[in-house]
């Protein structure tokens, strides 16, 4: 952890090889064929996702980074993949998204997203 910024490493658990760094909280697909990194952008009142591919012999893809102006995700243990595939994310719009005293707004609602 840095000052406004955190890294993942992630390693190879067979030969403890270094794989990748991700500068969110990586949430691996069910299926282990996809792996989603959420960030809320307090500079720009802006959801960051970003998708990677998992394939043979340690190989992650980074196929899209994506910004949504109209929510901003809860970043925690609150985000979870379930049994239906979809993973669930608790959102507030930016204007709902920051309490008076700067603390973040706890009263979400989840959106779903799912990866085709």
């Amino acid at each position: 952890m840095y000052y406004e910024n955190n890294t993942y490493l992630l390693f190879d658990k067979t030969t403890c090889q270094h794989t990748i760094n991700f500068g969110e909280l990586p949430f691996i697909s069910p299926n282990k064929k996809y792996i989603v990194t959420l960030r809320a952008n307090p500079y720009t009142d802006n959801a960051d996702v970003e998708l990677f591919k998992l394939s043979g012999n340690n190989n992650i893809k980074h196929i899209i980074t994506l910004s949504f102006c109209n929510w901003m995700p809860e970043v925690g243990n609150s985000i979870f993949w379930s049994k239906d595939g979809y993973l669930y994310v608790p959102v507030n719009h930016p204007d709902k998204y920051w309490l008076e005293d700067g603390y973040i707004n706890k009263e979400f609602e989840y959106i779903r997203m799912k990866v085709k």
